[in-house]
């Protein structure tokens, strides 16, 4: 208890959050999965339990309906085969199509929050999404910054270096201001593979020429032929069938 309280003016919070079910991880605990890196915040926050996944992806902040479908199929894909993802919780509408994916298919996921899970606990929105997949045995994730929003820089490497602290990192476009994120992961013996359907942005065709994977459906990808079996199909009007199932894109 000192030391979580020492890091922070937030003991009275630490109670409430410990009231509500939230687990913490402290910069230097073993399980702590940024040591070594200065700078970051000294608390991670957790509900849940964090799935035991070697996959991320990440989404590039914009793009047209159609990627959104892309997205939203590669999604349902890796529930359905269960792969277990980690991702971040980005207001962007690709990543929006890609969760409603995994959560259609009840995929086991690790979600990363920026702006700390007081702020999820009091808002509808994002305590929908949240438990969703805390439902499907995934974990939310945040930096511990009790009743505080950020939107920072350190705050979002936090984040992106969480993410992306894994052996496969999928990649749906990528910005210029992530290249560096990659190329760190890229350090740390990540591979990545990049979605066809997202060659457009600059920094993708750059990985991919100096050899990163293209798929289109993650069956294609070595590392998971042998578990990506079952196949998610267009059906027409925006919609995707597997089983008997239809999957609507923005189904709410």
């Amino acid at each position: 208890m000192e030391t979580l309280i020492s890091c922070s003016d937030y003991p009275l919070f630490y109670n409430d959050a410990w009231e509500n079910y939230t687990g913490f991880c402290e910069n230097g605990d073993e399980d702590f999965p940024l040591a070594g890196y200065s700078g970051l915040p000294p608390v991670l926050s957790f509900f849940g339990s964090p799935a035991a996944c070697q996959l991320s992806v990440l989404c590039a902040d914009y793009a047209g309906e159609q990627l959104c479908q892309e997205a939203y199929r590669l999604g349902l894909t890796l529930g359905v085969n269960m792969i277990p993802v980690s991702l971040s919780l980005s207001p962007g509408k690709l990543s929006h199509a890609l969760r409603r994916g995994l959560a259609d298919s009840q995929a086991e996921c690790l979600l990363f929050v920026r702006s700390g899970l007081n702020h999820i606990r009091k808002t509808a929105s994002l305590r929908r999404q949240a438990s969703q997949f805390l439902i499907n045995g995934g974990a939310v994730c945040s930096p511990f910054m009790p009743e505080v929003r950020t939107g920072g820089e350190e705050e979002r490497l936090y984040i992106d270096f969480l993410s992306t602290r894994k052996p496969f990192i999928m990649l749906l476009g990528l910005e210029k201001s992530r290249m560096d994120i990659v190329e760190s992961a890229l350090d740390e013996g990540s591979e990545i593979f990049i979605h066809s359907s997202f060659l457009a942005w600059t920094c993708a065709k750059i990985l991919a020429g100096q050899g990163a994977q293209l798929f289109s459906t993650p069956g294609e990808l070595k590392p998971f032929q042998d578990k990506c079996s079952a196949a998610v199909y267009p059906s027409g009007r925006g919609r995707f069938s597997f089983m008997g199932k239809s999957y609507d894109v923005f189904r709410q």
